[in-house]
């Protein structure tokens, strides 16, 4: 009877630091998916300062991530520090923001940015709604399985079955009194190393007021462009073997 109780206490311990070990494994299962000094170039190709300015107000581009920004401008991002722990993911930036060309010269603000290691940590109605664009422009990865596991507000809808997106529909004056002063949409993409990639703001009748794409060869184009050099290089052994084959019979 005491050499059953015995097992059975052990076998007892032996879950238990099992099921602890498993929860403590499942919380650090979250990552930087970016390197120190690697760097990130956004371009905007559609800004309608117009309509942005009738929306969220005449401040909408003094602040955040679309401070002075307009059409064609480019904003740059560098890693200058990764950290991480069992409670936080953070990463230090230099920020060039919105130049009118590529030379960047020196740096125009230093950002110090924070994820939660466990999604979970942010509680119930997350949001962005305190400053535009209303989404971060960086989460840890795998990105869609860390926003899956966020509870975002009522505006926010994730969609993290192939492309990592936010969606955002957003009536008038859901913030505050006219503001905004009409109805938007937000479509933002993250890549696979937690970065927004595509960033697009519409208002009614789908008119693109709004559009940031990071500057980059998108994946889906990749294998085209193989296809298209791999068709290349062949049209050239064909044309060569036919010319040795030529001169051959000469």
């Amino acid at each position: 009877m005491r050499l059953n109780l015995k097992f059975t206490y052990l076998m007892f311990t032996i879950l238990l630091s099992l099921v602890s070990n498993l929860s403590l494994l499942q919380q650090q299962s979250f990552t930087i998916g970016v390197k120190k000094n690697e760097e990130f170039v956004w371009n905007c190709n559609v800004c309608n300062s117009i309509e942005m300015e009738e929306i969220f107000g005449s401040s909408w581009d003094n602040l955040g991530f679309f401070e002075n920004l307009s059409l064609n401008r480019k904003m740059k991002w560098k890693i200058n520090l990764i950290e991480s722990n069992t409670t936080s993911l953070i990463i230090n930036v230099n920020s060039w923001v919105w130049k009118e060309s590529d030379n960047w010269g020196i740096e125009d603000k230093n950002l110090t940015i924070f994820h939660y290691a466990v999604p979970s940590d942010y509680g119930n109605n997350l949001n962005y709604t305190s400053s535009l664009p209303f989404i971060p422009i960086w989460f840890p990865v795998p990105v869609g399985d860390y926003m899956g596991e966020l509870s975002f507000s009522d505006i926010y809808d994730i969609d993290n079955r192939v492309l990592a997106t936010i969606n955002i529909n957003m009536a008038k004056s859901k913030i505050s009194f006219n503001y905004p002063s009409k109805s938007i949409s937000i479509i933002a993409i993250y890549n696979s190393k937690g970065i927004l990639s595509s960033y697009k703001l519409y208002i009614e009748e789908n008119i693109v007021i709004m559009d940031i794409a990071l500057v980059d060869l998108p994946f889906y184009t990749i294998p085209s462009t193989i296809g298209l050099i791999s068709a290349f290089l062949i049209s050239i052994g064909i044309y060569i073997y036919f010319k040795r084959k030529n001169r051959a019979k000469e």
